[in-house]
């Protein structure tokens, strides 16, 4: 069975569909400006598809050996010098 996420997520319910933490999503939402529909006072809801372009987003380029292992250097060769 399919798992169906809802077109409009709480906080935390954005936090579990990108595996993340709460802190995290509310970190994307002020700090880079993921976007949020207001439904009146302080509650917000955060667009299913606001997450799926983050996520892709964050998957687009190819990753390289010192952005998974920070410090790491290669040598010219592309073997590890160690």
């Amino acid at each position: 069975m399919t798992e169906r996420w809802p077109e409009f997520m709480t906080v935390p319910t954005a936090a579990a569909y990108i595996d993340g933490s709460e802190s995290l999503v509310r970190k994307l939402i002020k700090e880079q400006g993921l976007p949020t529909v207001l439904l009146g006072g302080r509650a917000r809801r955060i667009p299913r598809q606001a997450l799926d372009a983050y996520l892709e987003k964050k998957m687009a380029g190819p990753v390289t050996a010192a952005q998974v292992v920070p410090g790491l250097r290669v040598s010219r060769s592309g073997r590890s010098p160690w």
